[in-house]
This record gives structure tokens, sequence and C-alpha cells, in this order.
């Protein structure tokens, strides 16, 4: 879009064309300004990278409870193990909402060029 922007400011035609063309490329410049902020506030890669370790921990577990219960009888079925299976349930929940807190509370707008050298 910058360089739409640029690209209209250069062209030389007519007066009334001239200002249509510098205002499409300041509402352009604008766009874009308010895009990076936006991107900034919203990118939240160690959060998707939390929530995808969430769900394979989700997903080993029900498939070790799941072993755990196939073909087993009632009376079989020890409650201690049960309960296990439900603590490292609730420990899932408990570290991905505390990744979730912290990277919550240790947002701050960073510069974009400082953004994308950390990403780098």
């Amino acid at each position: 879009m910058c360089d739409a922007a640029t690209v209209l400011l250069g062209l030389s035609a007519g007066e009334a064309t001239k200002q249509l063309f510098v205002n499409i490329a300041f509402v352009l410049t604008a766009l874009v300004t308010i895009l990076i902020s936006l991107e900034s506030f919203l990118s939240n890669r160690s959060l998707w990278v939390a929530h995808e370790n969430a769900v394979a921990s989700f997903s080993n577990l029900y498939d070790s409870l799941r072993f755990y219960l196939e073909g087993k009888q009632l009376d079989s079925i020890k409650l201690a193990r049960l309960e296990h299976y439900f603590s490292d349930y609730e420990n899932i929940w408990n570290a991905l909402n505390e990744t979730w807190q912290k990277e919550r509370r240790s947002f701050r707008v960073r510069p974009l060029e400082q953004k994308r050298s950390v990403e780098s």
C-alpha cells in the first residue's frame, strides 16, 4: 500500500486529479499505519504456541486414558488412577492459563523494527 501511495504522489496530472491522488495516498498511508499498529497488538505467537502445546497434551492425555480404560471391567478401574488423569487435565489448563496471564501482563507495544528483529 505504501508503494501505491508513493506512485500516486509521483503521478503528474491535472490539479483536480492530483489533489485526488494526494488524498488517496494519504488514506492508504493512514491505513498502513493503523494495520501495523493492530498487528503489533494482536500478534500473539507465543499464545498460539502455548495453545498448540495444550492441544497436544490434551490429545496425549485422552489417548492414555482411553488406553487405560480399554477392555476393563468397571470394578477393575482404580479411582486413584482416574484422579491422576483428572489432575493432569487440570494441570494442562492451569499451565495454559498461566501462560496467557503472563503474556497479557507483560504486553507492551514494541516498535515494528524491534518486533521484526525479535521474531527473526
